[in-house]
This record gives C-alpha cells, structure tokens and sequence, in this order.
C-alpha cells in the first residue's frame, strides 16, 4: 500500500519530500527503514533517466557543467536522493555510457576499420574527461572525503571479456597515430593510450607487448642504420631523438638495442672464417656494446653463445691425436678466448666441457678394461684373441689406461694445482773453488864463493812457490720447496659417465695392481694412486677405507700363515707390515685398528 502511495504522489507531485508520505507511512505503521527501501525503488528509475540525461549532456557539451549539475540536484532534492544511492547510480550510469562507448568501438575494431577505431578511442577518452570534471565539480558539492568523487565513481573497467578487442583497439590507435606524424607519436596520442588503457584495465604488461610490437621496428630500423659500420659509431644523437618521440621505456629500448647487438654479433660471426673473429672484427664488436650500453654480462651470454663453438673447435684442434693440449697452445687459446670476447669464466666452462667429452669415453673404457679383468679366461676368450692376452697383461693395459687418464686430465691443465705446505729437499751441485797450493821449485842462485875470497859461484836452491789453482768439487745443499697436491674439478662422476660403486671398484683394482706390481712399476703405480681416485671422483675418506678394505685382507692372509706359532711380531713382520702401510697410503690410525682386529 505504501509503494503505490509513494507512486502516486510523485505521479502528482513530482517529489517524495511533502508531508502527505509521512502522513500514510505513521497510517500504515511502515517503519522508516523500510519507508526509505519503498521510496527509493520509486525514485531510482527517475533519478537514473536525469543521470543519463545528464551524461548526455556532458557527452554533447550544449549545456555548462553547471547547468547540467544544478538540474541533477533539483531533482535529487525533489526525490530526496541520499548521497549513497546519488554516487551508486551515478557508477551505474556511468559504467553504462562508456561501456556502450567501448562496445562501438570493438565493432570498428572486428571489421578492421581504423578511422572508426581512432575516434572512437579519441571521443572515449574526450567523454572519460569531461565525466571526470563533471563528477571533480559534483564532488566538491557533495563530499569532504579525502578520496575524491571521480576516483570512487571510476573504480571499473569496461569491455569484461573482451582482451581481444581491447588489445587490437590500442594497436589500431597506435599504429594510426604513428602512420599520421611521420612515425612519431605526439604527447596527446601518448596520453589518449595512456587514458585508454586505464579505463578498459588493459595490464601495463599487455600495453607494453603490443606498444613495443608496433613501435619496435621503427627504433630496430633506426640502431641497425647507425651500427653499420661498427668502426663509426656516431649516431647516439639520432637513436635518442626516435627514442624520445616514441616514447619506449627503458627496458623496452634496452631489449631493442640487444637484438640488434645480437644480429650484429652473429653477422661478424658468421663472416669470420670458422668463426675466428680477426682483431678488428673484435675490437669493432666490444664498441658496438659499449655504444648500444649492453651490460658486460649480457654481451658476455651471447657472445658465448655465438662465439663459443668456434673456441671449441679451436680447442678440439690443440688436442690433436694425443688429446693433450701442449703448454705451448694455452697462451695462444686464452688469447683466442678473449678476442673471441668469451670471459674467463664462460671460455673456462667451454675449454672444460670439451675436456669432458674426451674424457667419457676414457672413463666408460676403464668400466669395459675392469670387467674384461674380472671375467674368468675360457677357451673361446683365447681362440678369439689367437695365443690369448694373459691376465698380466689385461692388468697392465687397464693400468696404463687408469695413468692415461689421469695424465690427460692434468695434461690439459683440467686439474688445479694447490699449494700444500713446503718440502726439504736435497741435491747435489758442483762448484768451482780456487786453492793455494805449495810446491818446490829449483832456481840457480850466484853468491860469493867461500873458497876464493871476492869470487861468486852459481849454485842449485831449493825455494817454496805458491800457486792459486781453481778445482770443481761437490756440495751437498737443502732447499725448501713449495709442495703441491692435486683437486680435479672434472671427474668420471662429475661428467656422469660412471657411477660410485664402478668407480670405487676401479680405484680398488688399480691400488691392488699397485700392490701386486713388480719394483720396475710400483713406484710408478703408487704416484698415481691418490690421483687416479680424485679423477674417479672418490675423497679421501671412500680411498682410505677402499685401501683398509684390501689391507685386512692382506693382513689376514699374512697373519694366518707367517703368524703361526709366534707369540710376537718379530723385525721382520714389522719390515713387511711398514711395506704394507706404505703401499697402500695407510694411516697409523687404520694400520693400528687392522693389528688389533687381526
């Protein structure tokens, strides 16, 4: 009964704010939250038409801003408008006149017609800016919030659903504007994408991607006309003036400037014979990247990955057939390196990477040489192989390929050199010295004679003479010298070509070799026992119980057969136990712990 009272009075009066309302509600006992819901779904529609007509006022222009607000609050006054559902329909209305705006131009935008598109985004972002006056003017009337009217009112995005279109209106905009001032955009087109872009929530990401599609060529076209002779680098001017008038940011121009130096760098490449950069082709490359401000990591990436495999190849030809490269070829490869422009630490990872690639199949090859040891001898093994290879000498060639192994690594200067304290050592040196020497010496000597008073005779006289003589002798002499220990950062584990128990069981077969082997060889045997376990990429503590291992059984057989009888270990025992101990590099600790398990 209330609604159509409320219907009728504004079919009569035109406003809800007379006391005849109040006069029916306290009749009808409505109360006046509810008073206030019946009212307003009344007055809602009314007030939503005058906020349209309004918007469409602003949108015309044929009326002041305030004209257009004073008729607004003449009616918000008759319909006794709160200012919550004031701001509520004017969002609304709003949202509702920019959307249908947007949707006129997503039409334009489906057929491809570009000037329906360009005003179309121009009269939007026009309509968005004087709506944001109207609403700034309505704003100061209505609000003393610290958040303004326009910003609350605007708190939408309009074209839900439809990236696509927004997306291709932006690029049709840009590439417009760009076509129609000589490939440059002007601060206005500048602020319309800008404009545009907030009110229909296209991401800053999005905006970016396609801002840099359609302007990137213009700046790519630019960097590569004046980088055409790398030895004249004078048009810094020229990229700036076009970078200003298309308004890239930094990070945009900064990726434009790195392709170009990319294409750049694999055009020189590519012209090189092999890939082998001349000195001027060098020099001409580190300007261009000093010139288009490419940080020195980035250039360092892609000149690795440009340049590297030539560096490679150059390494791969140094190895020759030994597959050692020869200290005299390491100078001129790190100078190869830098002219390549590979940084020490990236040309470090490819020289070591090739490195690896010999040495896989050196490292399988000890798997096949081991299992080859291990395997019993049959008839079939010996017709195969004619008069048959003994089990000596499979031992001896897996041996030698173990020393191969470890001589290529270090040969290759694959493993690091550390300095580990100093040694004492002592030689022999000869010298010259100079002597005095003593000798007799007959001379003929005239004196006056006894015989004859006044007379002189001429005698023999023994006299004393000495020499200085120079003799070569030998000295013994002690120097103190820096003593060194090897660490290989490239081993069979680290490249993945074996895994731990192959290696551990080919680190156990070479030290039993070294073991059994005859005083020719042992001691060649022991000087690489601790590095052919590095390379295998066992630590100290995995070779030490490996060597233990291999020592308890010895002793165990030694014990079983020499012992018997004995109650203590005499000197000899003790000649053979140290024998043991130094064979297979066991501490005190571990000899200590095997006697008494023993």
């Amino acid at each position: 009964c209330y609604s159509q009272a409320v219907g009728a009075v504004l079919e009569e009066e035109g406003s809800v704010g007379g006391d005849e309302l109040e006069r029916i509600r306290s009749v009808l006992s409505v109360g006046e939250r509810e008073a206030k819901r019946l009212e307003e779904e009344k007055t809602r529609p009314l007030f939503e038409k005058a906020v349209m007509d309004a918007l469409a006022d602003v949108r015309s222009k044929e009326n002041s801003i305030s004209s257009i607000i004073g008729s607004l609050a003449i009616t918000s006054n008759d319909l006794c408008v709160s200012s919550e559902l004031y701001e509520s329909v004017l969002q609304s209305q709003v949202k509702s006149s920019l959307t249908n705006t947007f949707e006129g131009v997503a039409k334009f935008v489906r057929v491809g017609n570009v000037a329906g598109v360009e005003k179309g985004v121009s009269d939007m972002v026009e309509y968005l800016d004087d709506v944001k006056a109207f609403l700034d003017k309505v704003g100061t009337e209505m609000t003393d919030d610290e958040e303004t009217l326009a910003t609350r009112v605007l708190s939408f995005s309009v074209g839900e659903g439809m990236k696509k279109e927004k997306t291709n209106a932006y690029r049709m905009f840009l590439k417009s504007s760009l076509a129609s001032n000589d490939s440059k955009l002007s601060e206005a087109a500048r602020s319309t994408l800008a404009k545009f872009a907030g009110i229909v929530e296209l991401s800053k990401f999005d905006s970016q991607i396609v801002y840099k599609e359609v302007v990137g060529p213009t700046l790519t076209e630019t960097v590569l006309k004046n980088t055409e002779d790398l030895h004249s680098l004078d048009g810094a001017a020229d990229i700036q003036s076009v970078v200003d008038s298309l308004g890239l940011t930094a990070d945009a121009v900064a990726e434009i400037k790195m392709s170009v130096y990319r294409q750049r760098l694999t055009e020189v490449s590519e012209s090189a014979e092999g890939g082998i950069l001349s000195e001027e082709q060098s020099a001409g490359l580190k300007s261009l990247a000093s010139f288009l401000s490419v940080p020195d990591t980035e250039a360092a990436k892609l000149c690795a990955k440009v340049n590297g495999p030539a560096y490679k190849s150059s390494v791969v030809e140094a190895m020759g057939e030994s597959g050692v490269i020869m200290d005299s070829y390491q100078e001129p490869l790190d100078q190869l390196r830098q002219r390549l422009l590979l940084d020490e630490q990236r040309g470090r990872s490819i020289y070591m990477a090739t490195v690896a690639e010999k040495m896989d199949p050196m490292c399988k090859g000890l798997v096949t040489a081991l299992e080859d040891i291990q395997k019993p001898a049959s008839n079939d093994d010996k017709e195969k192989d004619g008069l048959g290879i003994t089990a000596e000498q499979k031992t001896t060639d897996f041996m030698a390929a173990c020393m191969t192994l470890v001589d290529f690594v270090k040969g290759n200067k694959a493993a690091e050199q550390i300095e580990d304290g100093t040694d004492s050592v002592t030689r022999d040196v000869e010298k010259e010295v100079e002597k005095e020497v003593e000798r007799e010496e007959i001379k003929m000597v005239t004196r006056p004679t006894l015989k004859a008073p006044g007379e002189t005779e001429t005698v023999e006289e023994k006299v004393i003479v000495k020499d200085t003589v120079t003799e070569t002798v030998t000295e013994t002499i002690t120097e103190t010298v820096p003593k060194y220990r090897y660490e290989f950062p490239l081993t069979a584990q680290s490249i993945s070509s074996i895994q731990d128990e192959a290696a551990a069981a080919i680190y156990k077969q070479f030290v039993i070799g070294s073991f059994s082997a005859k005083d020719d060889k042992a001691a060649t045997y022991e000087e690489y026992q601790e590095q052919i376990g590095l390379v295998l990429g066992l630590d100290d503590a995995e070779m030490t119980k490996i060597a233990g291992s291999i020592g308890a059984m010895v002793f165990d057989n030694y014990f079983s057969t020499s012992m018997q009888g004995k109650s203590e270990l005499d000197q000899q025992d003790m000649m053979f136990l140290a024998q043991i101990k130094d064979k297979l590099k066991m501490s005190d600790d571990v000899v200590e712990r095997l006697l008494l398990s023993t």
